[in-house]
C-alpha cells in the first residue's frame, strides 16, 4: 500500500508540472489560455497514480467475485493393482479403475467473508482515488491561481510602465517650462526605474 502513496505524491507533482507546461505553452503561443476545468482534466488524465489505483481496485472487485465462488471441481482418474508385467486390466481380479469427481466445500461462511473482506479493501482504494483526485484538483487550482495572479501582475506592471513613462515625459516638459523643479524630474525617473 505504501508504494501507491509514494506514486501518488510523485504523480501529483508530475500532473502539476504537465498543467504548468501546458499553460505556459498556451500563453506563449498567444492562445486564449487553458481554462481551469481543462487544466484539472489534463492533470487528472496525466496522473499515473490514479490510473494505477483504479486498476488495483478493479482487480480487487474481480477477486471478490471469485472468492465468493466454489473452487473448481476436479476429475480424479486412477488405476490400482495394475499388473506391471502385461498391463492387462483383466489379468488380475484385484485390478481397479477409478473415476471420480472431487469438489471442495469451504467451511461455514468463509467464502462470503473472504469476498466481503476483499470488497472492503476495494472500497478503501476507491476512497484513496477520491482523495487523490481532490488533492490533484487542489494543487492544480493553487497553481492555476498563481499563474493567473502572475499574469495579472504582469499586465499591471505593463500598464504602470506606460503611465510612468508618460509621467517622466510630462515632468521633463514641465521642467523645461519652469513649472517643476529638478527634484520632481528625478523623482519621476526613480519611480519609472522601480516599475
Amino acid at each position: 500500500m505504501l508504494w501507491i502513496y509514494k506514486g501518488i505524491r510523485h504523480g501529483r507533482r508530475l500532473a502539476c508540472a504537465a498543467v504548468l507546461v501546458a499553460m505556459a505553452a498556451s500563453v506563449s503561443a498567444g492562445a486564449a489560455g487553458l481554462g481551469l476545468r481543462d487544466a484539472e482534466e489534463l492533470a487528472l488524465n496525466a496522473d499515473p497514480g490514479i490510473q494505477s489505483v483504479k486498476a488495483n481496485r478493479s482487480a480487487l472487485e474481480e477477486m471478490a467475485v471469485a472468492a465468493r465462488q466454489l473452487p473448481d471441481p476436479m476429475l480424479k482418474i486412477g488405476l490400482m493393482s495394475l499388473p506391471t508385467d502385461s498391463f492387462r486390466l483383466d489379468q488380475e481380479p484385484m485390478t481397479q479403475a477409478q473415476l471420480g469427481l472431487v469438489q471442495k466445500f469451504p467451511r461455514g461462511q468463509s467464502r462470503s467473508l473472504r469476498s466481503e473482506q476483499i470488497s472492503l479493501r476495494s472500497e478503501v482504494l476507491d476512497e484513496s482515488v477520491r482523495d487523490q483526485t481532490l488533492q490533484i484538483i487542489l494543487a492544480v487550482r493553487e497553481q492555476f491561481l498563481e499563474v493567473a495572479k502572475q499574469q495579472h501582475l504582469a499586465n499591471i506592471n505593463a500598464a504602470a510602465l506606460v503611465v510612468f513613462s508618460d509621467l517622466v515625459d510630462i515632468t521633463l516638459d514641465y521642467y523645461a517650462t519652469g513649472r517643476v523643479q529638478q527634484q520632481d524630474v528625478l523623482q519621476a525617473s526613480v519611480e519609472l526605474a522601480k516599475v
